[in-house]
């Protein structure tokens, strides 16, 4: 993950927990998840495609720098009223999002220019269908169904959903609801991603590199 990057998603993501100190501005965050609003940089910032240059920090190690942020963030959401196991659920998937689009990226940007579609790819998949979820469900005043579908089936979409599912006060009581909170969507999403990180055949057989 470069430095600008990696600078921009830490301040972001300790931002809210910050704000949650301040009086005047507490209150405008009273509903809203701040676990979500952690997450939310990191996703949409770890997977931001770049050019061939060294990592600043590997992508192993970006969900580590994230952690702190999400369990500080987890825990004033847990002191709302929030349920710890939906929040631990929802942590955990954001965990496992943010490092697979670390992942892809910092394999996408190895290879440079050659033939990769990542970044199309990732316009399209992450930022680009939450965009365009939200739009279709402010045109149509409601939560129509192809809405919600197309908005879970990005990373950023899925966070904003589970968001408003901890909002509405959604528990997590038994082993058998922990299913249902796969976002399988999302991680299809991560895992074209990840396929198209590599380069296409063609620029491999035109690399001279060993």
């Amino acid at each position: 993950m470069g430095p600008v990057a990696l600078a921009a998603a830490l301040v972001l993501s300790l931002a809210p927990p910050v704000l949650a100190w301040i009086p005047g501005a507490s209150a405008a965050l009273e509903s809203t998840s701040f676990l979500s609003l952690a997450l939310l940089p990191w996703i949409a910032l770890g997977g931001l495609p770049r050019g061939p240059r060294a990592e600043f920090v590997p992508a192993r190690g970006v969900p580590g720098i994230a952690l702190p942020a999400l369990a500080l963030a987890g825990a004033l959401d847990a002191r709302a009223g929030a349920d710890p196991l939906a929040l631990l659920v929802f942590a955990a998937w954001g965990m496992l999002f943010v490092a697979l689009l670390a992942s892809a990226a910092a394999r996408a940007a190895a290879h440079g220019e050659r033939g990769s579609l990542y970044g199309p790819l990732w316009l399209a998949l992450v930022p680009g269908s939450a965009s365009l979820a939200l739009a279709l469900r402010h045109a149509d005043g409601g939560r129509p169904a192809f809405a919600t579908w197309l908005g879970r089936a990005s990373p950023l979409g899925w966070c904003v959903a589970r968001a408003e599912a901890l909002a509405e006060g959604q528990r997590i009581t038994g082993a058998e609801e922990l299913l249902p909170q796969a976002p399988l969507g999302a991680l299809l999403a991560c895992g074209l991603l990840w396929i198209a990180s590599r380069p296409r055949r063609a620029a491999l057989r035109s690399d001279p590199t060993p």
